[in-house]
């Protein structure tokens, strides 16, 4: 059974986190030195847990090798001065790579589709390097649309034709590809309905 993360465990959720996203494309466009990947990644894996924490849920496997990270739509935010203030905080924390930061958290929010459903928006989810290619994302992920898709669709963005792979095999649909910037790695903007888990199966 998946375990829900508490604030005690923020630093094992970064760590986590900072290690299955080094070789990530679009982590690596953020961050594309190795000094500024390991300065900056778990800075900024920490916001989002952080946040998350605060605003929505964390998962993690019973060995704490892959986590979760998810909110309702509802949660996020829309306040123009949130945003702003938040613009702010990213500009003094990641310096030379902000403008990546920047461009990547308004882009994710310009081209979040259905905002007008509620769903479950999962950020981010990553599994320790020597847990990858067992099935431990695969098992977060149907633990949780056994509990949430029956009531909620699903959306997130998927960096490698890998992941996408493995989120059509859970149900989920491509929508579209977007760039937050021209020279950004694409994301692929995915989308499953109430159920589609159990779809997929039968």
């Amino acid at each position: 059974m998946l375990i829900r993360a508490t604030k005690k465990d923020s630093d094992l959720a970064v760590e986590v986190l900072t290690e299955a996203f080094e070789n990530d494309p679009f982590l690596r466009w953020l961050f594309p030195e190795d000094p500024q990947y390991g300065t900056y990644a778990p800075l900024f894996f920490g916001q989002w847990v952080d946040v998350t924490l605060d605003a929505g849920e964390i998962w993690m496997d019973p060995d704490r090798a892959g986590v979760m990270l998810g909110q309702l739509s509802t949660t996020l935010a829309s306040n123009e001065e949130d945003k702003a203030r938040a613009r702010e905080e990213f500009r003094a924390t990641f310096r030379e790579c902000a403008d990546r930061v920047v461009a990547f958290v308004d882009g994710v929010a310009e081209n979040h589709p259905n905002m007008d459903r509620e769903h479950w928006y999962w950020t981010m989810l990553g599994v320790r390097r020597s847990h990858q290619r067992k099935g431990v994302g695969r098992a977060i992920f149907q633990e949780l649309f056994e509990m949430k898709n029956p009531r909620y669709p699903f959306y997130c963005e998927a960096t490698t034709s890998g992941n996408l792979a493995l989120y059509r095999r859970l149900g989920f649909r491509r929508l579209f590809e977007f760039r937050v910037a021209p020279d950004a790695s694409p994301l692929q903007a995915i989308w499953a309905e109430t159920n589609a888990f159990a779809e997929s199966r039968r």
